[in-house]
């Protein structure tokens, strides 16, 4: 059982079911927990196209990103989380956002990057006309009410402290590696399942669950993909080398097996054909 922190203004919502669902780009039939369907034109995008869609848009030096249905903005959240694996691109986007509010007077929606203007002296709330999401004009946070910006900083300060936590042998809360959305392990086992996008993730260390038929899995003690916790977890270096170790006599073995199937296959497929010939 987990509990979810995640933020209620998305325009793009995951489908947890497992039917196929028809891309709105490439019109191919993707399974539906690789897709995302567009909260107000019911679009449907496979991860695929979809990240493709938003880093082109942001190397063409785009900062605000239409639907690639209709012309609502698209959330940062879902922006960002397509460019978790392409840092430079996630850079770059940041700088886009930045140099778009020089302007002390204008800054960009912290929800879906729309621009908004105001009056010196004014209201620092500020209700954006795309995606109605309310936030603070002065430090570019949600809206808090009866909050000072400082007292809402430190308090967010205080979340994350508390998430690093540890609380009956584990940290309080883990952020999934995918969509960053945190998640809080009740009960159960370390493998979670992120409710939002499905990733499988290691409770312990954070990371994604990988498999391999030739390299083992997270679970496996001396594997390179094993979880650094369940194999000398103080000892990095000796685990390292280790399993360094063990992955190059796998490598280095791996040309003397197919020779050795190479050499036994005719020899073996030959002793099978006597033995039907002296049958028969």
């Amino acid at each position: 059982m987990e509990s979810i922190r995640e933020d209620t203004n998305v325009q793009l919502e995951n489908q947890e079911n497992f039917d196929d669902n028809e891309c709105s780009i490439c019109l191919e039939s993707v399974p539906a927990h690789q897709t995302s369907t567009h909260q107000k034109c019911a679009s449907v995008f496979c991860d695929s196209c979809l990240g493709a869609y938003i880093r082109l848009q942001i190397t063409q030096g785009k900062w605000k990103l239409e639907c690639a249905n209709c012309s609502s903005l698209l959330s940062r959240d879902i922006i960002q989380r397509f460019l978790q694996e392409y840092p430079l691109l996630e850079e770059h986007f940041t700088r886009l956002v930045a140099d778009a509010s020089k302007d002390p007077h204008v800054k960009t929606c912290p929800s879906c990057c729309a621009r908004h203007r105001v009056k010196a002296n004014k209201t620092k709330r500020v209700t954006c006309e795309q995606c109605h999401f309310d936030w603070c004009f002065s430090c570019h946070a949600p809206w808090h009410k009866a909050m000072s910006c400082k007292d809402f900083k430190r308090g967010s300060k205080m979340f994350k402290e508390w998430t690093k936590e540890k609380s009956e042998g584990a940290i309080n809360a883990r952020p999934c590696p995918k969509c960053k959305v945190f998640i809080q392990r009740l009960d159960g086992c370390d493998q979670i399942s992120c409710p939002r996008c499905l990733t499988a993730f290691c409770y312990l260390c954070g990371e994604k669950i990988l498999h391999s038929k030739l390299l083992g899995n997270h679970w496996s003690i001396y594997s390179v993909l094993g979880c650094r916790y369940i194999y000398k977890p103080n000892h990095p270096v000796q685990r390292k080398a280790i399993r360094g170790m063990l992955l190059s006599l796998v490598i280095t073995s791996l040309p003397v097996f197919a020779l050795a199937f190479l050499i036994v296959s005719p020899l073996y497929g030959g002793y099978i054909l006597h033995k039907y010939i002296r049958k028969h």
